[in-house]
């Protein structure tokens, strides 16, 4: 028999739920559901979230802020992103600290990040290394099969290498998969993309202390790492972060006298 004491705990769990979403898909349901929104509707959303789950749960215990994290996949909505190994559900709290500190690395910039440099099998068959570019800027950008935010990224990638590739920049979608190559080559395939999906281990993002996808690193002509973006990003802020990396790229004019 269900007593009024077994189902307290359950109502509660259910009013702490329900606040939290109610609050965070209220102003954006469709760049929060997490269900490739853009890529099935055609809809454009927001950079982020307009409200962030910290924002929305400040009104309910930690106990129950644990409870919620550990059976459901907001974190995934909110930050627009996953893991390399699966979206957030079921991530312990441990690794939700460590998602929110990488998150937080969103948008900045950095003078000391030398970017390792990796070789990279292509979809199209072809082998990449990362140095082979030294002395161009690149845009790098870690994906992964299982993320439909990844997913919803390869239209905007298709866009800016049309723009930007010509101008000088060279960017690389990159596949996180310890898999078979042949697994993302059908991937690719079945999407009909215009352009190859390199594919490297987790031992690469490791090296680039990199957990989260997609995850987008502007790396500078002396193989610096300038700056990184984590999550799903419009075109338009790509395009501006582009567009400021070439001017940093510019070749500098040097007078020859006389």
């Amino acid at each position: 028999m269900i007593t009024n004491k077994m189902l307290w705990p359950v109502l509660g769990l259910l009013i702490a739920m329900t606040a939290i979403f109610s609050c965070v898909y209220a102003d954006n349901p469709d760049c929060c559901n997490g269900s490739s929104s853009q890529a099935q509707t055609g809809k454009k959303c927001d950079e982020d979230c307009t409200k962030t789950v910290d924002e929305c749960s400040q009104s309910i215990s930690a106990s129950d802020q644990a409870k919620v994290m550990k059976t459901m996949s907001y974190y995934c909505s909110a930050y627009q992103a996953c893991s390399v190994d699966r979206d957030l559900r079921g991530a312990t709290a441990a690794e939700l600290e460590e998602y929110k500190k990488e998150k937080a690395l969103d948008g900045k910039t950095f003078t000391d990040r030398i970017a390792p440099d990796f070789r990279a099998a292509g979809s199209d068959g072809s082998v990449v290394s990362l140095s082979a570019f030294r002395g161009k800027p690149v845009a790098l950008v870690f994906l992964a099969v299982h993320c439909n935010h990844s997913k919803d990224t390869l239209p905007i990638l298709s866009e800016l290498k049309k723009e930007y590739e010509p101008q000088g920049i060279v960017i690389l979608p990159v596949y996180v998969h310890d898999g078979a190559v042949e697994d993302i080559k059908q991937f690719a395939d079945s999407l009909k993309l215009d352009f190859p999906l390199l594919v490297v281990g987790k031992e690469i993002s490791k090296a680039y202390k990199n957990r989260m996808v997609p995850t987008t690193l502007l790396i500078d002509s002396s193989g610096h790492i300038v700056r990184q973006f984590v999550g799903f990003k419009k075109q338009s802020v790509l395009a501006s972060a582009f567009a400021q990396l070439l001017q940093t790229n510019e070749p500098k004019q040097t007078s020859t006298g006389r």
